[in-house]
């Protein structure tokens, strides 16, 4: 690699393409040239790119997590704060 995470603009640079192009040869869009593919594939095999998640989660509003898991009984209404306890007027 160059060193740092490369980003879709930089790939299209090197490949001589653009940056939306880059995008979908990376995401397998079919309506991409062959030779415009090869060149793109040809970076990323010698810079060794691949997509960022984060990058990639906050384009596309989606992530990884399908669900939270709560504890049977829990009201997933109700608030909870980040150590997991009950907010004081729920506690037993």
């Amino acid at each position: 690699t160059l060193g740092r995470r490369l980003n879709l603009e930089e790939i299209g640079r090197l490949a001589g393409v653009s940056r939306s192009t880059v995008s979908r040869v990376v995401n397998g869009a079919p309506n991409v040239s062959d030779e415009a593919k090869a060149r793109v594939e040809a970076v990323v095999a010698r810079t060794g790119y691949r997509p960022h998640a984060a990058a990639r989660s906050l384009a596309s509003s989606r992530t990884a997590v399908d669900d939270v898991a709560r504890p049977p009984g829990d009201d997933a209404l109700q608030p909870h704060d980040v150590t997991g306890d009950e907010p004081e007027d729920r506690r037993p």
